[in-house]
């Protein structure tokens, strides 16, 4: 079960046990720690008991092309980036069977912005070494054009009346990467 936290002075940021800035901050690099877990939290909630976040991460984080999952393959068109991030653990890696787990970054936290630091500063990834989990970080990109120079997700329409269904572009971008990782 996770608890809604309304209590926490937080900022504009992702709590995160290990953000470096204090809870109530609104800056870069948007991790903030309010002295809970939400990752933890959300990951029992979803899965059931979890193990322990591990304390020092084993697994590797790469960048592959997002590009070619896009609908029409324009990521740029969808503000959306051209790479994502893939946290896989030693253990899947090695053949064990793994899940996945979407963690789609905030506002400013997408690669031109943080590059990889929202993918390695977020928690999942120690979740992930314990517990048998992938962990894809689909990205945008900032697109004044498209009227999202922060690089938000959309939640107000800019890629179309369907940003809200699964049916929008970004929603089956990161579909269509969840169905190739094998989800």
């Amino acid at each position: 079960m996770f608890t809604y936290h309304d209590a926490d002075p937080a900022g504009h940021g992702r709590p995160t046990p290990n953000g470096p800035l204090p809870c109530g901050a609104t800056a870069y690099p948007f991790l903030i720690d309010c002295g809970n877990d939400p990752r933890g939290e959300m990951l029992s909630h979803w899965l059931g008991p979890v193990k322990a976040p591990a304390a020092v991460r084993t697994g590797t984080l790469d960048a592959y092309d997002q590009g070619r999952y896009v609908p029409g393959g324009w990521a740029q068109w969808y503000s959306m980036g051209g790479k994502s991030f893939l946290y896989t653990p030693d253990s899947c890696a090695k053949g064990a069977a793994c899940k996945l787990v979407v963690a789609p970054h905030g506002c400013l936290s997408d690669n031109p912005f943080l590059g990889d630091r929202f993918a390695r500063g977020s928690r999942p990834n120690e979740y992930a070494d314990t517990n048998d989990l992938v962990v894809l970080y689909p990205q945008t990109d900032i697109s004044v054009a498209r009227g999202n120079p922060q690089g938000r997700w959309d939640w107000w329409g800019y890629t179309g009346g369907d940003y809200a269904q699964k049916s929008a572009p970004q929603m089956r971008a990161i579909m269509n990467q969840v169905h190739a990782l094998g989800g």
